[in-house]
């Protein structure tokens, strides 16, 4: 979750927003089917917020080494966000110098920027700036999520500092000029752009402006809800995984890539579906 959404507050995990949640699993999903976590391996999430995404991957690998930056945290918050996800495997900074001298001569496996580049004015000097990092290797693989479209851009980008928003497209030739190598791009969370029509028609027709505030900070309705929503959300994601495998992109309320510093080698003989993660992505 974005500093700017939680207000700076600990949202606990049973008041979590049912996205933030499917977004979580969707993550662990993606990690597991990309990334070869060895134990002893380093795992760095740059832009981490309240570090409750990257707290409970962390979980999952308990053998693994796990580097959260922010540059909105806080001293004060660092220590509550240790107290509310504690985990021996993660420690946080608040810039990636911090972050790097931690590491020493090691070298990260895993690149995590959800939802970060989006809030970067010059992105692509971002993502070459952050290549140059001795603990950058040709191995590294880079997991990127953006929000799409720039035509549902609204007070609630305005709101959370947003400079823009992409398509499949534009993060892959984006990501290109920076030196990076897509393996898989995709939307997902097709399900949630009716309710962004909806707040875009309120707002550019009706005139309607809402308090600032995003409404994903807390989860205010019941437990069994919140369930089915996720279940939704997570199907949702699924079902437009796959059907990018075969070529087909339903768009979504966000984007997701993974990629490499470094082209990926394709082998004669390789599947149909290994050749299609390094086709040129529509849209």
């Amino acid at each position: 979750m974005d500093l700017v959404e939680s207000k700076q507050r600990i949202v606990p995990l049973e008041n979590r927003h049912p996205w933030e949640l499917a977004r979580l699993e969707a993550i662990k999903r993606i990690i597991r089917e990309f990334v070869q976590l060895n134990p002893g391996a380093n795992i760095l999430d740059v832009g981490c917020g309240d570090s409750f995404l990257i707290s409970q991957v962390a979980k999952e690998y308990p053998d693994a080494n796990f580097f959260a930056v922010d540059t909105a945290l806080t001293p004060e918050l660092v220590e509550a966000h240790a107290k509310a996800w504690p985990a021996k495997n993660l420690a946080t900074f608040q810039d990636l110098e911090s972050a790097g001298r931690s590491l020493g001569d090691s070298k990260v496996s895993l690149i995590l920027l959800l939802d970060v580049i989006e809030h970067i004015e010059e992105d692509v000097e971002f993502l070459r700036h952050l290549q140059t990092f001795p603990f950058v290797t040709d191995n590294t693989t880079i997991i990127i999520t953006v929000p799409s479209f720039q035509a549902l851009f609204c007070s609630h980008d305005k709101f959370l500092g947003h400079h823009r928003r992409y398509t499949n497209r534009m993060l892959n030739e984006r990501i290109a000029k920076a030196g990076l190598h897509p393996m898989k791009t995709a939307y997902f969370f097709s399900s949630l752009l009716p309710s962004r029509f909806l707040q875009l028609l309120k707002e550019k027709c009706l005139k309607f402006m809402p308090k600032l505030t995003s409404g994903l900070a807390e989860w205010k309705g019941n437990k069994a809800l919140a369930s089915v929503l996720k279940r939704v959300l997570m199907f949702d994601f699924r079902v437009n995984w796959r059907l990018n495998r075969i070529g087909i992109n339903i768009w979504g309320l966000s984007n997701i890539t993974v990629c490499k510093t470094a082209q990926p080698k394709v082998e004669a003989g390789k599947s149909p579906v290994a050749k299609l993660h390094l086709r040129k992505e529509k849209l």
